[in-house]
């Protein structure tokens, strides 16, 4: 408890003080109620308002301290007596009581007559509750002076009140609230005590709906404040900028070009655009004008009048700024002109070096002279010169005349221009007309160019009624300006097209064509883009996918292909099985095993050349039908390299985009190809075997390797290689005998003597029907498998109609075309059909087609094989395929063994009547019938007609094995010959008409006309039945001398016995005496018998039998020594 000595002296106090408030409240409130103007500012206006409103009423932060306030009286102390200790000590607890009830309700105290010892009646306590009630509504009352009045017992409430004072909308209904109360505060008496008590409570029922809303509204002012000043902050530092250019007119800028030696152009530095430009003449100072390009262009051209130093002092000034940060200082503006006057410096400030002084320094310009020209600057310029001209440099020396250029403006053939420069040059940028065109002067010659830059275009300015500019074009044209304007580079000319010279700028930085395709200010155009070398395309290609993915500038909308994205499957593996021509790929899926046809991205195969269209071509062919592959030259050979290469293989692939199909094309599935890591289509172009398409600029669809294959074309292009090798074209003459059985007639003595040979197989029909390509006789031949019986499969039919296919027939077609459908096989001809298809046997890997499909159940042994060396191999197949039950034979059941006794077939010989024209030293021979006698006489003289009248030159046939030629004998006559084998010079022919064998010289033969090939030779080989060689040398010879005495250019009855592969084997018997030829020389001793086992043989094989031991008997010849057959006992050591 407090001393109360200290309480009573707190207390006088206080009680003065709250006096003294009154009285001054009540005075100012009468005074501001006089003079404070109605501002209305409503509850949403704009911060501004509030502000406004804020300032009339005196709510500014800072003016309470300022404000002047009126002098306020001591009033007279009217208190009652001082209380005693007792009362003091009561009096403080009341006030602390009071005290806590003001923090709780808000309510201004005002101290009671207790404290002061009066009265404590009810009268009392409801004047001092009225009292504590008009305070508070004089505290409510925002003025000033009453907010600096109040002490420590009315802190918490200034805070309230001050806050309200913020708010332009509180302001105003508190403001309002006071108006309305009579206009100005009383003091309050007894008389209305009860009105102001109802006001009171009126009034705190208002306070407290504005607390309510206080603090949104609070929040609201917070962020219109805090808006209002970053815009003041940022207007004061536009005006500090703007008072510090109006001072200095001092700017740092990068970027400038020169127009000649005392006047640049200046740019300041990009923002958001190309920035403004500002041309500014050095002050002080003159210099020599540059010569202008004459107008009209077309007039002579003479050597560049200008004064001396002029170009020297621009190219300087050039050098020393174009590129580098300086600073300039305007000295006054030309009023009506476009330039303005003043003083540039090298570096960010005014400290650096003058460009006048190092200019006047250089004795290449001149100081200007006349007017009032007093100032220190103009003082120092005219030292500088003075230095100049006694050092006597540039205009001050002796020999300025001769500092002249001469400038060649016109360029009167560009394409000798760039013929002569196909070297990089040196060159300045003079002028920029758009993003890829410009103009420059080539050194040391001065010609004065305008270049295109190869393979990009930028946006374009268009000339003409709508001069509006393409979107970004200004952007182009300022980042092009900004890198090469008056900058010194080399220039690649390329090419020249419609008058316009395309090049390649090589900026000391880079290629400025990349850079601007890679920031998205230009596109890649295909019809320039081959000027330049793989590389540079590769790159330009790289930059416009790079921009593209980003959407830079110019591809801000682009939008990649939809169908690349739908594709499900974009790598997968497969075995190649058919070529198509030369672009496209038939493949088995390794997962499904199902075929898919594929064609290589991006590359064209050869194409007929524009000046023979296809109708051209194929009238050349008389009519016949126009057969890609052979027809259009390097077709074939394309798709040879591709059928050797990938025919069998597994390939991986890479699905590079999908081609829709349209009226004339299906869908196509373009992609990359690659076996052993090798690019198909890339090794294709490279061989000058494919071109490369080029595409239109919006079109993305190509091949991911598609920069590879243009790397590829222009190797190959190089090389002359292929369809780029510029020669005459080659021409692929092949007929097609499928079904043309003239044609097919006159081939077949060739197919069938020629044995085994080589085919390739470019189509099949079904299990045994194929067709092969012979490039030996450089034909197209429709070939059956000899010795089986194939099903058959659906096919066409007359009239719209189809035949049905039998059981199996599908399957023999897969297991034929997965065997060997374009590879390279081995067929042999044994016969030929009505219709002109050829029939035998077919070889692919050394297996036997024939026999494979016999193994795996898809056909029967035919008849025909028996006569067929390959029978046995034949029967042993179909009899696995029975046990196995394959295919065909699933429901095969073995016929029940009947015993049948073999009927001996009797020999019924059939003799004709033939001549023996030679004898070999085999012992085979050859014979003609003397019937065709007339036939051959004829075909001699028809020959010697021919030869005779049309006399072949000598040396122009070259033979080639097998080959049906003519051949002029030793009696200087022509006949028909084949071509066994050659050796050097010397050529072994085989006389077909009468069996003679010759070795003559090549020039001695002659190409057969075709009118004589289809004739079978007259003279066929045989070789006696039954009878075996003796093998010791000298018995031979006799054997043969005896023989060649018996039956050569002598007539004989022959019959043909039997058969083996290559020869006939015949019995022949003397007309006259019905003698046997080989019986007689059998019984002689001078040939042997072999034992045959044939039984239609047996009895002539018992004939020569007896004639042998008769022989032995009697020990002739042979047998002079007894029987030297071997024994058949093992013991002796013999056998057979």
């Amino acid at each position: 408890m407090a001393s109360s000595s200290l309480s009573q002296e707190d207390f006088e106090v206080d009680y003065e003080a709250s006096a003294r408030r009154t009285r001054v409240r009540t005075a100012r409130a009468r005074n501001v109620n006089a003079a404070r103007p109605a501002v209305e500012v409503a509850p949403d206006s704009a911060v501004d308002g509030a502000i406004t409103a804020a300032a009339v009423d005196g709510a500014f932060p800072g003016e309470h301290d300022a404000s002047p306030k009126p002098p306020s009286l001591r009033p007279k102390d009217k208190r009652p007596a001082r209380p005693n200790h007792m009362s003091k000590g009561k009096q403080q607890r009341d006030r602390r009581k009071l005290r806590e009830k003001r923090r709780s309700t808000g309510v201004v105290h005002l101290p009671s007559t207790e404290s002061t010892g009066g009265s404590t009646g009810e009268d009392e306590d409801e004047l001092l509750s009225l009292n504590a009630e008009t305070k508070k509504i004089l505290y409510t009352m925002n003025f000033p002076s009453d907010l600096e009045a109040d002490d420590e017992d009315n802190q918490d409430y200034d805070s309230t009140v001050n806050q309200s004072n913020s708010n332009a909308s509180l302001a105003q209904e508190e403001s309002s609230w006071y108006r309305a109360s009579n206009g100005r505060p009383q003091t309050p008496s007894t008389e209305n005590l009860e009105e102001l008590l109802e006001r009171a409570r009126e009034e705190n029922k208002n306070l407290l709906e504005l607390l309510e809303k206080k603090d949104q509204k609070i929040l609201q002012l917070e962020r219109d404040v805090t808006k209002l000043k970053k815009d003041l902050q940022t207007s004061g530092t536009d005006c500090d900028k703007l008072k510090e250019e109006n001072a200095a007119l001092i700017w740092s800028l990068s970027q400038l070009s020169v127009l000649s030696g005392d006047t640049v152009v200046i740019r300041d530095k990009p923002r958001s655009g190309p920035p403004p430009e500002l041309t500014v003449s050095l002050s002080n100072i003159i210099s020599g004008k540059l010569a202008r390009r004459p107008n009209p262009p077309n007039v002579p051209e003479t050597k560049d009048e200008v004064p001396p130093f002029a170009w020297e002092a621009r190219e300087y000034l050039r050098k020393k700024l174009i590129g580098k940060e300086v600073t300039y200082s305007l000295d006054k503006k030309i009023p009506g002109g476009t330039r303005d006057c003043g003083y540039v410096y090298l570096g960010g400030d005014i400290t650096g070096e003058n460009v006048a002084h190092a200019l006047v320094a250089e004795g290449l310009v001149e100081v200007r002279k006349g007017g009032l020209r007093s100032s220190e600057e103009y003082q120092k310029l005219v030292e500088i010169e003075e230095q100049a001209r006694a050092a006597s440099r540039g205009k001050f020396s002796t020999t300025a005349d001769e500092n002249i250029r001469n400038v060649i403006w016109n360029l009167e053939n560009p394409s000798a221009f760039v013929a002569t420069h196909n070297k990089p040059v040196s060159a300045v940028v003079e002028n920029v007309r758009d993003g890829c065109t410009v103009r420059v002067f080539v050194l040391p010659e001065f010609q004065y160019v305008t270049v295109m830059m190869s393979g990009i275009r930028t946006p374009m300015f268009k000339v003409g009624e709508d001069s509006n500019a393409e979107e970004f074009a200004e952007e182009a044209k300022f980042f092009t300006e900004s890198r090469l304007l008056q900058r010194d580079i080399e220039i690649k000319f390329n090419k020249v097209l419609r008058n316009n010279i395309f090049a390649t700028i090589i900026h000391p930085n880079g290629s400025i064509a990349e850079v601007l395709v890679k920031e998205g200010y230009a596109r890649v155009v295909e019809w320039t883009l081959p000027h330049l070398d793989a590389q540079e395309q590769c790159r330009l290609r790289a930059a416009e996918k790079h921009a593209k993915e980003k959407r830079l500038r110019i591809w801000k909308n682009y939008v990649p292909s939809a169908n690349d994205n739908d594709i499900k499957e974009k790598k997968f593996e497969g075995k190649v099985v058919e070529i198509v021509n030369a672009d496209a790929l038939v493949l088995k899926l390794a997962d499904s095993n199902t075929l898919k046809k594929i064609f290589l991205a991006s590359i064209r195969p050869p194409r007929l050349t524009d000046s023979q269209p296809q109708e051209t071509a194929t009238k050349d062919t008389k009519g016949k039908q126009f057969r890609p592959l052979y027809d259009i030259p390097y077709m074939y050979e394309a798709r040879e390299f591709l059928r050797q290469k990938l025919i069998g293989r597994k390939v991986d692939v890479n699905i590079d985009y999908i081609q829709p199909k349209s009226e004339s094309f299906p869908e196509k599935v373009c992609c990359t190809v690659c076996v052993g890591g090798s690019n198909v289509a890339e090794t294709l172009v490279l061989k000058g075997l494919a071109s490369v398409i080029r595409y239109r600029m919006d079109d993305d669809k190509r091949s991911s390797r598609y920069d590879d294959l243009l790397i590829a074309e222009e190797k190959a292009m190089k090389s002359k290689k292929g369809i780029h090798s510029g020669k005459e074209l080659p021409k692929n003459r092949v007929a097609d005998i499928s079904g043309d059985y003239a044609k097919a007639k006159q081939f077949f003595p060739f197919l069938q003597r020629a044995g085994r040979s080589n085919a390739v197989v470019e189509y099949v029909a079904s299990g045994s029907r194929l067709r092969l390509y012979v490039p030996r006789e450089t034909c197209l031949i429709t070939f059956l498998l000899a010795g089986i019986n194939c099903p058959r499969i659906t096919r066409p039919g007359p009239n719209n109609t189809t035949f049905d296919g039998e059981a199996y027939g599908p399957e023999a077609l897969e297991f034929t075309k997965d065997l060997c459908l374009q590879k390279e096989v081995e067929i042999e001809v044994d016969n030929m059909d009505k219709i002109g298809n050829f029939i035998g046997w077919l070889w692919v890997g050394g297996k036997n087609l024939s026999v494979g499909l016999v193994e795996e159940g898809l056909s029967s042994v035919h008849f025909t094989a028996e006569r067929s060396q390959y029978f046995r191999e034949l029967q042993i197949a179909e009899t696995a395929a029975k046990e196995k039950k394959l295919k065909i034979w699933a429901n095969y059941e073995e016929p029940k063994e009947i015993e049948v006794k073999e009927e001996i077939k009797e020999r019924l010989p059939a003799y004709k009547s033939v001549l023996v024209t030679v004898l070999h030293s085999d012992f085979s021979f050859y014979a003609q019938q003397t019937d065709q006698g007339a036939q051959l006489e004829q075909l001699m003289n028809q020959l010697r007609e021919e030869f005779t009248s049309r006399t072949p030159v000598a040396g122009a046939y070259n033979p080639r094995k097998d080959d049906l030629c003519a051949a002029k004998f030793t009696d200087g006559l022509w006949y028909r010959a084949k071509v066994e084998s050659i050796s050097g010079g010397n050529v072994n022919i085989l006389y077909v008409d009468y069996g003679n064998r010759e070795a003559t010289n090549s020039t001695k033969l002659a190409q057969l006309p075709t009118t004589f090939h289809g004739i079978a030779p007259f003279a066929h080989k045989y070789s006696l039945a039954c009878v075996a060689i003796p093998s010791d040398p000298d018995s031979k010879e006799s054997a043969f001398q005896a023989l060649l005495e018996d039956i050569v250019d002598k007539t004989f009855m022959m019959n043909i016995e039997y058969r083996l592969p290559g020869m006939d084997y015949v019995s022949m018997i003397i007309p006259d005496s019905r003698d046997d030829v080989a019986k007689l020389l059998i019984s002689d001793g001078i040939l042997i018998l072999e034992v045959r086992k044939e039984k239609r043989l047996q009895k002539l094989v018992g004939e020569y039998r007896q004639a042998q031991e008769q022989a032995k008997k009697k020990r002739l010849n042979l047998w002079c020594y007894g029987d030297f057959t071997d024994d058949d006992a093992k013991e002796f050591g013999y056998k057979r």
